[in-house]
């Protein structure tokens, strides 16, 4: 027993009830101040942790509310994609038609020479001095020589076989006469000399290719024309349609967050299809209205880009 009392610690209490009364009180009153400040503690820090808490929050509804500008934009930008694919696919086609109406001209010519070499070996037939070869007819130098002229002298619908007959053989029986002065005086037009005719360096099919590329440059450049007259872009006009991206970026700049976290919101309704149009249109006429005044222009624009959207 008396080991127990020496490791316990002896407290000595007044003999007067009162003072007892007043030393309990006193004990109480630390205990109840020790667990007070241990409280305000844990409150403090609980607080400290809301707050980063709503920090976070904020910087995660301001990324959420620039990537809902940045996705409306994208659709916008994918519209306008859209859009030039649909003009890129009619030029294509352009492009295509005029491919095959060369086409058909260059049958027609090949048609014309078959036939004139058809009949110029039966007329000539056996003569060795003449052309009896006629092989050098189907040289690409001799058909780059006539197709230009052909193709600018008979536009669609093309010329005729026995046309461009005509035309060829006259060609060559004004050569032959000029040849056969040249070489002895032969006066038959038939006798032709056995040299191939000299070409130029300089071919017409050059003239002839750069006046197809002059009138692709004339068509694309009166298609620019007629864009920039639609969009508004043009010399002395004011465009007629608002940019999305620069519209969002003005109204997040003149609007409160929580006035343009509705505004987002309604926007996110009418994609949504939740809402229709002139139902969005009265919603965000109502939320500028209790943003205040000075909003009207920030309205027109909105209701600018739903109707062009529609």
């Amino acid at each position: 027993m008396s080991v127990d009392h020496s490791t316990k610690r002896n407290i000595q209490l007044p003999d007067s009830p009162d003072e007892c009364f007043g030393v309990g009180i006193k004990v109480i009153q630390n205990a109840y101040m020790s667990k007070m400040q241990s409280l305000e503690h844990d409150v403090r820090a609980q607080r400290l942790s809301l707050d980063q808490e709503k920090a976070a929050h904020m910087q995660t509804m301001k990324r959420a509310n620039t990537l809902d500008v940045e996705l409306i934009d994208s659709r916008e930008q994918c519209k306008k994609l859209q859009e030039e694919n649909r003009n890129l696919i009619q030029n294509l086609r352009a492009q295509n038609q005029q491919l095959e109406q060369f086409e058909r001209l260059k049958q027609t010519l090949v048609g014309g020479l078959d036939s004139f070499q058809s009949e110029f070996s039966r007329v000539n037939d056996g003569d060795t001095n003449g052309y009896a070869d006629t092989r050098f007819l189907r040289r690409e130098s001799f058909l780059q020589g006539i197709a230009p002229m052909a193709a600018s002298a008979a536009p669609p619908p093309m010329c005729t076989t026995p046309v461009a007959s005509a035309s060829v053989y006259g060609s060559f029986n004004n050569s032959n006469q000029h040849n056969g002065s040249q070489f002895g005086g032969l006066s038959n037009p038939g006798a032709f000399p056995n040299t191939m005719p000299s070409t130029s360096n300089t071919s017409p099919v050059n003239n002839s290719t750069s006046s197809i590329s002059g009138i692709g440059l004339l068509q694309q450049k009166t298609q620019d024309s007629t864009m920039r007259d639609v969009s508004g872009d043009s010399a002395g006009g004011r465009a007629s349609a608002v940019d999305g991206k620069s519209f969002f970026k003005m109204a997040r700049s003149r609007l409160s967050n929580d006035t343009f976290d509705k505004f987002l919101a309604s926007i996110k309704r009418l994609n949504a299809q939740e809402q229709s149009t002139d139902e969005t249109l009265a919603d965000v006429k109502k939320i500028f209205d209790q943003e205040g005044e000075g909003y009207d222009d920030l309205y027109s624009d909105f209701a600018a880009l739903l109707h062009r959207r529609d």
